[in-house]
């Protein structure tokens, strides 16, 4: 059976196949088109985006909190020291 393979390592990426190269090509083709071409890629790119902007948002939130903690902390010492 005609395949292709990728093998990482050291961040260098090696291809290989087995069978004829003409009919891998084909195949690999044939399955990237099916891929890209699906639901789920799109679903899982929307997923991978929703992702993205939660985190940050979840981020952003926390430097917030430690902002406001700080500012509130130092105003509640200088208030406490004007008594």
């Amino acid at each position: 059976m005609a395949g292709m393979r990728k093998k990482v390592s050291k961040g260098h990426t090696v291809y290989s196949y087995t069978g004829d190269l003409a009919e891998v090509l084909k195949k690999a083709e044939k399955e990237l088109n099916v891929k890209m071409a699906a639901d789920e890629y799109s679903h899982l790119k929307w997923q991978a985006d929703k992702a993205t902007k939660a985190l940050k948002r979840y981020q952003d939130r926390i430097i917030d909190l430690k902002d406001f903690i700080r500012i509130a902390t130092y105003k509640l010492n200088e208030e406490k020291k004007e008594n």
